[in-house]
């Protein structure tokens, strides 16, 4: 049975969801994220006293502009953990199928 075939069949086909240039772009965005995560790492290993010590004007609005990067981060990962689960969803969807075409691929596991 041809691939073709079974993919017209199939009620679980799927057509690709990003091209070559939208996952550059989607890398680009991710590096993007490095300050906001590095920042977000960094601000873990202050305690609230540290945080606290010294706090003035400046320091304020440099902990309201973390937030925002903070908050900006996680919508990110949001995103790439939704991004992910597709992902992850589509590759038990072949795995399925080629069980199904291929019983001999039945019991293969990675290589330790």
């Amino acid at each position: 049975m041809a691939i073709e075939s079974v993919a017209e069949q199939d009620e679980c086909a799927f057509d690709a969801l990003l091209t070559r240039e939208q996952v550059g772009q989607l890398e680009d965005t991710a590096r993007s994220f490095d300050p906001a995560r590095r920042v977000a790492a960094i601000t873990l290993t202050r305690s609230k006293a540290q945080l606290l010590d010294d706090i003035d004007v400046d320091a304020a609005k440099a902990l309201l502009l973390i937030h925002e990067q903070i908050s900006s981060y996680i919508e990110h990962l949001d995103s790439m953990r939704e991004m992910a689960t597709t992902a992850l969803a589509r590759t038990l969807v072949v795995m399925d199928d080629a069980l199904r075409l291929h019983p001999e691929l039945d019991g293969v596991e990675l290589d330790a």
